[in-house]
């Protein structure tokens, strides 16, 4: 018998992923530590364009790169 997989279980571990810190190292933002990204630049959409941000540099940009991955996710 083939196992199954809890998507909505997969899911919920991700979005708790998306949420923690993004850690920044000597070369931050070109490399950062996440689950998501090894960048801090990252791509996001803004009134449906795409566009590339800094997450390192305000809590703003970070909330917005999350907010879209969150909905990726879904």
């Amino acid at each position: 018998m083939k196992p199954t997989t809890d998507i909505e279980q997969v899911k919920s571990v991700a979005r708790a992923l998306l949420m923690t810190e993004v850690y920044k190292t000597p070369y931050s933002p070109m490399v950062v530590q996440h689950p998501f990204t090894s960048s801090g630049f990252v791509a996001t959409t803004k009134d449906g364009v795409m566009q590339l941000i800094d997450i390192t540099e305000s809590e703003e940009n970070l909330q917005a790169w999350q907010s879209f991955m969150r909905k990726q996710i879904l």
